[in-house]
Order: structure tokens, then sequence, then C-alpha cells
């Protein structure tokens, strides 16, 4: 590998945690001739183990029926929604704390069970994202051209917002209960000063006016926060849920109304702030807010559905309940120093790696308990066609979800230059094809990156109900996803074959997810379904 680096500058090299060794090159063409160097050249034709090529995919989630219309009605009614299918199939239910997560919403432990943060994730659309980047950049160039930091926010360019800026602005303003502020300016200048850290993934994490005054940071005097035995967010007032611990139930119903009726702006003045509560909010800003951002870099960084970077989404910081102890409310009251968690003897250690770890936790369930999307990466493809080629040449590229740029044609002759967009996944084997299909009337394709990714606008985890649905789509089974299997694996057998893209009744975003989940290792879905529970099997291996 150091001589093939060595001999060809285009070719790079990398090593993984796992002892894998990556091959990065330019394109099919280019990898197929490194392999054939590689095996003839520098392992004197000895066999090589390869895998199938690795495809960039990433996970994302999108709205929920009814969460950009009404944020009262639809806070109300997640508490008792009933689950998606994904969050009660292995692997994903043995996710810990999804069962206490629903519809964007979870509410997470610390490790010993001294603080509890409520976490919230919704969909960012990537104009909002971009706004706000421009808008941050302007606002550093201001103070650096007039040496102060100034309190207002510059107006919003509209020459360098998307069409659907607007539109995607006031969809999740409505989704996060602030959308009282009819102007786009002061909405987003509002929204920006709730931003905590951001990635460069188009992810942002907020925190909601509450946490940040303190009327959303409640206080348990005693040993822990409450915790739940049954599958319920809130507690109940009557003996339906029993919690273990019994201390902090008032709080905990507190906090549920708060959430329920303010936003991401409410101010919440009117519930009452006691001792308590007031030392929970010095010990979160002294103690939890500056890991905030590591456990949000950490939970993004690989989604719950096949470890794959998260893109796209907005994470809220809603709530948080902090166990405190009689000290620390008493050095309160009397407007002492308050006792830092560390320094006390007599409550649980709370270290910043426990507050990190949770709200991962917290991020990764919120992200479970919400409809579940794929984003994959596409290659640009320039090449000329004879007008008898055309026919073939849209077939290929619509089976394998290619869509057509531009198409010009070339002045002085009877060809057109044509420029499409090809997932990934789908572009192995597409220049073979395409001169087989066209007879030889299209040219070899050049391909360069798309710097821009798509989303796969399909549920992985949908199965026809209805009747309408089964006569449409017939009775989905795992056997129709086409199981993934070791002798798969070892035939590069990929999602993207001939085979898969007939066959309408393919999920694409399901094969991806465990097409990667095996890749990496990880336990896949299907492993645990028996198609043939009654067949007679034997020890032999």
């Amino acid at each position: 590998l150091l001589q093939l680096s060595l001999a060809d500058a285009s070719v790079e090299v990398t090593a993984t945690s796992r002892g894998e060794r990556l091959l990065a090159c330019l394109g099919e063409i280019h990898l197929e001739q490194c392999l054939h160097d590689l095996q003839n050249l520098y392992f004197d034709g000895k066999e090589l183990r390869q895998s199938s090529p690795i495809v960039e995919f990433g996970e994302t989630t999108t709205w929920i029926e009814q969460e950009d219309d009404d944020y009262e009605g639809f806070m109300k009614n997640c508490l008792n929604a009933t689950p998606l299918r994904h969050t009660t199939l292995p692997p994903y239910n043995e996710e810990e704390g999804i069962k206490w997560a629903r519809r964007g919403r979870a509410r997470s432990l610390a490790s010993g069970k001294t603080a509890a943060f409520h976490v919230r994730v919704v969909p960012l659309s990537l104009s909002v994202f971009q706004a706000m980047l421009r808008q941050e950049k302007r606002q550093k160039t201001q103070e650096e051209s007039s040496g102060s930091i100034s309190n207002g926010l510059p107006p919003v360019d509209k020459e360098d917002t998307d069409s659907l800026y607007e539109e995607e602005l006031l969809q999740l303003a409505k989704a996060l209960g602030c959308h009282m502020l009819e102007d786009s300016d002061a909405l987003l200048c509002s929204l920006m000063q709730m931003i905590v850290a951001n990635n460069a993934n188009g992810n942002i994490l907020f925190e909601t006016k509450g946490v940040k005054n303190g009327s959303c940071v409640k206080g348990i005097r005693g040993n822990h926060v409450y915790f739940q035995e049954e599958n319920n967010l809130s507690p109940k007032e009557e003996s339906g849920t029993e919690f273990a611990a019994t201390m902090g139930r008032d709080k905990a119903k507190q906090v549920f109304k708060q959430i329920q009726k303010g936003g991401l702006l409410a101010d919440l003045d009117d519930f009452d702030i006691d001792d308590e509560d007031r030392a929970a909010h010095k010990l979160y800003q002294m103690e939890m807010s500056g890991s905030l951002s590591a456990g949000f870099q950490l939970g993004l960084r690989a989604g719950p559905f096949c470890e794959e970077p998260v893109h796209r989404v907005a994470v809220i910081l809603e709530a948080v309940e902090i166990a405190v102890s009689p000290e620390q409310v008493k050095s309160v009251a009397t407007e002492d120093a308050i006792e830092t968690r560390s320094s006390s003897q007599q409550h649980g250690v709370l270290s910043a790696g426990m507050v990190v770890a949770a709200i991962q936790r917290g991020i990764r369930c919120a992200l479970l308990s919400r409809p579940a999307r794929l984003v994959e990466a596409s290659f640009r493809m320039t090449l000329h066609s004879s007008l008898d080629g055309l026919a073939g040449l849209y077939t290929v590229l619509s089976q394998r979800r290619g869509k057509v740029l531009e198409d010009d044609m070339v002045e002085g002759t009877n060809l057109l230059k044509i420029t499409a967009v090809v997932p990934q996944a789908e572009s192995f084997g597409l220049g073979p094809e395409l001169l087989d299909q066209t007879k030889g009337e299209v040219t070899v394709p050049e391909w360069e990156k798309y710097h821009q990714l798509t989303l796969i606008d399909e549920d992985p985890f949908w199965i026809p109900t209805s009747l309408n649905e089964r006569e449409d789509y017939g009775d989905y089974t795992y056997d129709c996803f086409s199981t993934i299997t070791s002798a798969d694996n070892n035939n590069n057998i990929t999602p993207s074959s001939a085979k898969n893209r007939t066959n309408a009744n393919v999920n694409r975003s399901l094969l991806y997810i465990r097409q990667v989940r095996s890749r990496k290792g990880l336990l896949v879905d299907s492993a645990k379904t028996v198609i043939a529970a009654e067949k007679q099997r034997t020890k032999k291996r």
C-alpha cells in the first residue's frame, strides 16, 4: 500500500481503529486499476480480501404530522402518543431510555439519577442554517469594525437567502412555539440568541429562554430526581404511574406544564421559583452548561440507526432537573457562595462526563422516536449522447434514481451534452451499463463530486397497513427486503444491483441501513428474524 501511494499521488490510504485499510481513489475505473496493480505488481498475484465500495450516508429526520401547526396541542398529545414501529424492533428498542421518548422528545437521566435533561429534536432546513451562519459572520465583522460588542444584529441580506427561506423559517418557528414574531428578520435574530453550538453538518443546539433565566431549571431536595418505571413521559396525578422515588413529583408536573405552555422564547414568569430552583440554576451554570456542546457533538457524530453522522437537525434543551442538598439550598438563601457538587461529601458526584453522556443519550433517543430518513452523497455526471441513445440513457438514469440537470445541444453536431446527478450508491457499474443499453451511442461519463447531500424521502420502516396499501404494494415481509447475509457480502451484492432496481417493493432506505450496519459489524434487525422456524435443523457445521 505504501508503494502504491508513492507511485500514484492521487491514492490515499488510511487506517481505521479496527485494523482496516481504506483505499481512496478517483472513481470506479481508477479504483479497479489500483487494485489490479496492487495485486499483480506489489503482491505477486496473491489474492486480496476486499470489501464492497464504502458509500457515504447520513441520518436525519422529517416533520411529524401537525408538529408545525399547533405547538401546545402537539406537545400535549405527544405524551400519550403511540410509539413508532421501529422503536419496538430490535436492535433499536434496546437503546437505553428509548421507552420514555415520544415524538422527538426524550428525558435523559444522568448516572446516579442526580440530574435529568429534557431534550427535543426537530428537522432544520439547510437554508435556515446557512442564513444563521451568514448572520453570525456579519455580526463578527460588524463587531471587529466597530471595536465593541453590539447588542443587535445586522439586517438580513435578502439577496443571499433562498426562495423558500421565509417559509421554512416560519415552519421551524411554529414547531418551536415562537411564531408570534411575524417579521422574519426579528425571528431569525431571536433564534440566534438561543444558539449554544453548531457543527459543519447543519446541526444547531438551542437552549430555551426558560433554561437561560432559570425558570425551567428545577431543583429537587434529595439524593436523586424522580425516574419512571412505566412507559409514560409525564407523571400522572392518579395512581396509574408509580415512581421509584416520590420526591420531586410536584416539580416534575411543573416542568411538563412549562414545556407544554412555553416555547423556545417564552419567559414563563408566572411559575414560582423557590430556593431549590435557584440553587439548581447556579449548579447548572457552574458545572453543566460547559458540557452541553460536547454532548451535542458526540450525540450527532453517529446516529442511532446506522452509526452515520446526523445532518440538518436542531436540538433543543427544554428543561433541567437537578437534585440539590440542603447545604446548597441554604447557601442560596443566605447569598453565600454555593457549594459545588465536586466539593460536597453528602451528595453524589455529577461530573462533566456524566452530563455529556446524558445529553448524548437523550439526543439518540429523541432521534429514534422520530421518523427516520437518510441523506446520501451524489456525483455530478457529464457525457455526450446522440439522439438515438436518449431512450436507453433516460431508462438507466431513472432506474438508478438519477436526475438530469442540463441537456444542451452541441453546436455543429447532433450530440447532446447532458449533465445529471446520480447517487453514489447507484453509480457503480453505470458506465458499462450505459454503453450496453445505448449500443455505444453515449460517451464514457465524467464524474465529479456533487457538494450537496440529497434526502431519501422514504421511511425505512414503513409497511402497508390499510387494504388499499396492501393492494398497491402487497404484503411486505423481511424476505421482500432482501435480507443481507454473509454470502451476499462475499459476493459484493449491493442494494443498487439490477435485481433490486427492478423490484418496486424494495425499500432502499432499509437496504442501505442494513448494508452499513453489516459492514460495521453492528447487529442487523433481520439477523433475529427466523424465516423457516419449523424447518428441521441438524448440528452439522
